[in-house]
Order: structure tokens, then sequence, then C-alpha cells
């Protein structure tokens, strides 16, 4: 007989699927499968993606799905979406190196450590998702999880942004409980700056014509934090300037 037909691209949206059933020819023509769609169906084992190795993009978003065992042998793997299951561990995916996005929004991840152990084995990883996650609940989430994953460009459906990688940089620099307190800092800081930086793009334009401006900064330097920017009109550059330096000398070092 002649070999099994390929079948590159699998999918269905038609909810019902249960399992994916391993058949006596069944596996040989999985092992061709790149594409495989079967979201918002009832799938609770996936024993059959263990002979689907040039799987590439997997979509089981809104299934039953609680073990990722089967996916070891899914080297090829580049894209994972599973939001809406039942998976508690990650450690399977470390042995999926080409991994670029792992989406696992609402799902039962627990141990944020053990999570993003599994994710520093993955090179190629670009974006991951784990909000709605009881690991993801902890203030301190994003920061840690970007300080063990420095080369994330997308977090949570979020750009990673310049805030986030000196957040994650206060984070790892083992500071305990005040490292949440430097995290809301730095974001004062950036804000109070972002702002001066855009006021002062117009060459002080905004001042001579009465445009908004830096008002006031006010702030406790023993708590070391920014309490507010009050907004007012007009303000001359020189008050503006004078309040985003009072903003770093309060937020930052020393």
């Amino acid at each position: 007989p002649g070999a099994p037909p390929r079948l590159p691209h699998l999918g269905t949206h038609s909810p019902g699927i249960a399992t994916l059933p391993l058949r006596r020819r069944l596996p040989q023509r999985l092992a061709s499968v790149e594409v495989l769609s079967l979201s918002r169906n009832r799938v609770a084992k996936i024993d059959a993606c263990a002979h689907m190795h040039r799987l590439q993009d997997l979509n089981l978003n809104f299934n039953r799905v609680a073990s990722l065992e089967p996916l070891r042998a899914c080297g090829a793997l580049r894209r994972l979406f599973l939001a809406g299951n039942r998976v508690r561990s990650l450690a399977p995916l470390a042995a999926c190196r080409a991994l670029e996005t792992v989406g696992l929004h609402g799902n039962h991840v627990a141990r944020l450590g053990d999570a993003l152990a599994a994710a520093r084995l993955l090179p190629r990883l670009q974006a991951l998702d784990l909000s709605a996650n009881p690991c993801a609940s902890g203030p301190g989430y994003r920061p840690a999880a970007l300080q063990a994953l420095p080369y994330l460009q997308e977090l949570d459906g979020e750009g990673v942004t310049p805030f986030d990688r000196e957040a994650a940089g206060a984070a790892g620099q083992g500071r305990g409980a005040g490292a949440e307190e430097d995290a809301e800092d730095l974001r004062d800081r950036f804000e109070a700056e972002a702002l001066l930086e855009a006021e002062e793009g117009n060459d002080g334009a905004s001042a001579a014509a009465g445009g908004p401006g830096i008002a006031s900064v006010t702030g406790s330097p023993r708590a070391g934090a920014l309490d507010s920017l009050s907004l007012a009109q007009p303000a001359p550059l020189r008050l503006r300037r004078i309040a985003a330096e009072a903003a770093r000398g309060v937020l930052g070092p020393g």
C-alpha cells in the first residue's frame, strides 16, 4: 500500500470533540501535522500530539487539558495557545525549545518559580501569557517574570516597556519588601520625566502661550515616594524643569 496521506492542517471549532484518538494507522498520518486547531471543544487528553513531530502551531483554547506531557515530543512547536484549560505545570514545555509564543491565560498554574524555570529553558520565547493564573496574582509578579525572562517582548498580552525592564532590574537586586515600592517609584519618575521631555520639546512655546505645565510636585523625601504631579496653566519652562528635578531627587538613589 502507498504512504498515508499527509495532513498538514487539522482543525475544527465544532464543540463536541473530547479526545484525540489513537487508532492503528492514525499515528503515521499525524506525523505530518503542522497546524492543529481544536479550540472550544471538550478535549481533555492530547496523547496523539506525541506523534506530531512536525507540529508548529497548536490551538487548544477553551478545552479541558490538564497535562502537557505529550508535548515533550513536539520539538518543532513554535506557537502554543491553551487559554481556559486546566494546566498546572509548564515543565513538559522545556523540551519544546523552538517555542516562541506560549498562551496559558486562565489555567491552574500556581507555582511561579517552577513556571519561570521551565520558560527560561526556551531560548526563542518572545511572548508569554500567564494572566488569570494563581501564580500571576501577586503584586511583584510582572517584575519577577521579566527579571527571570529578560528577552521577552510581550508578557500577558502587553508589550514590555523600558519601565518594565528597569523595575525588573530593581526587583532582581534583592531588596526584599522594598522592591514593590521601588517599582512604584520608578513608574512615577518615568511619568514625570516623560512629561518634562514632551513639554521641553516645544522649546518653551507652551509657556509663552499660557499652555499647561507642571506647577508643583509634592512628596515625602523620608518616604521616598512622589505623591502627585499638579498641572496648571500657565507654568514657565523653568518651573517645569525644577519640578522634574525635584521628582528625581525624591525618587532617585541616596
